[in-house]
């Protein structure tokens, strides 16, 4: 498939040292790090929300649900649902459905963290298609994600 040149101009831009990693083609964010060989804690996934009519990009481990709830509170906003995936393309539109990057200022998209990616020594993430993972070190996530809001906005699986 394609990786997300937005993605690669943005990294680029602000300087982030990256490599791409390649693996069999996924579905889900669990596959991907079993695929990838790399623990689920370490793969950040992407979660579009909406708040009225803004949207908002979650940012959690694969091994994770967001909290909606936790999110709003995070944001001081309000109500947040999970938006349709039928909308996607129309904001990550050089991305493959249901391949979403972290990197929502990319797309002009409001973005925060879940706290638990920052005290992983690696991160990876999705490069806008469902073959290939963007993988930053700790230092470079941080940069990165820096400027965005984070706290804790997921909870373990049921």
């Amino acid at each position: 498939m394609f990786v997300s040149q937005t993605v690669v101009s943005y990294l680029d831009r602000l300087g982030i040292e990256h490599e791409m990693v390649t693996h069999r083609h996924t579905a889900c964010s669990g596959e991907t790090a079993h695929a990838a060989h790399i623990e689920p804690k370490q793969l950040a996934k992407a979660v579009l929300l909406r708040s009225n009519d803004d949207y908002v990009l979650a940012v959690v481990p694969a091994s994770r649900y967001v909290n909606p709830a936790a999110l709003s509170r995070l944001l001081g906003s309000e109500r947040m649902t999970f938006a349709n995936e039928d909308e996607m393309p129309y904001i990550f539109r050089d991305c493959e459905t249901g391949a979403l990057p972290i990197v929502g200022d990319a797309f002009g998209i409001k973005t925060a963290v879940d706290d638990a990616l920052l005290d992983q020594r690696d991160v990876y993430f999705e490069a806008g298609d469902h073959e290939h993972l963007v993988h930053v070190n700790h230092d470079a996530f941080v940069r990165l994600v820096g400027g965005v809001p984070h706290g804790v906005i997921c909870h373990q699986a049921a």
